[in-house]
């Protein structure tokens, strides 16, 4: 952006002004300190319905931004303690060539045993069906600096999350819901519940 001689000073002034505005509501979320109200109202989603093509109804939740861009720069930040903390087990999140690593280890695998079988397996549902209370006991007891993510995903995940649904042909009703169990797919984090309820750890 071009900003006029006379107007340099005054930018400047902004922008310093807007990244100390920023600082304190995103150090708050990153440590877990905001009220419960207003983690109440950052968690907030609002629920759309897409039709699947097979038939039926797929939901997806979508986040308020501020929530989006504070938990994606964490979860940038702890790339390499989720990396570590679940290696050899995933290979989806946070690892370098995790999709070429899984090719190879599986034809390398099936070469030295031709009579062994592959099978693929998908959890139905399992965004909305894994335990809170397990990603919360086994992030507290994580090692490394994983357990620093404790306060943050505590402090979205601890009460029920508010999710706002519009139908199209009534945009003047909005209907709320209100998620007791489970992480919204897609979520930032939503994934690590996931990951510990399917691998062990050690």
């Amino acid at each position: 952006m071009i900003v006029p001689g006379g107007q340099q000073r005054k930018w400047k002034q902004y922008n310093q002004d807007r990244e100390q505005a920023t600082a304190l509501p995103t150090k708050s979320m990153m440590a877990g300190r905001l009220s419960t109200p207003t983690a109440y109202l950052l968690g907030a989603l609002c629920l759309l319905a897409l039709e699947k093509p097979s038939g039926g109804v797929r939901p997806i939740a979508v986040g308020e931004v501020l929530y989006r861009l504070v938990a994606s720069s964490m979860g940038f930040q702890f790339r390499e303690a989720v990396a570590d903390h679940f290696s050899p087990l995933q290979f989806g999140m946070a690892t370098r060539g995790g999709y070429e690593t899984i090719i190879h280890g599986l034809w390398a695998t099936l070469d030295l045993h031709p009579d062994w079988d592959i099978f693929q397996v998908d959890i139905k549902n399992a965004f909305n069906t894994v335990s809170r209370e397990a990603l919360f006991r086994e992030l507290r007891a994580a090692t490394g600096s994983l357990d620093k993510l404790f306060p943050f995903v505590h402090s979205f995940y601890a009460h029920r999350l508010p999710l706002y649904f519009s139908h199209c042909s009534h945009e003047d009703e909005v209907n709320l819901f209100l998620s007791e169990s489970g992480t919204p797919s897609g979520r930032s984090f939503g994934w690590l519940s996931v990951f510990f309820s399917t691998f062990t750890c050690s």
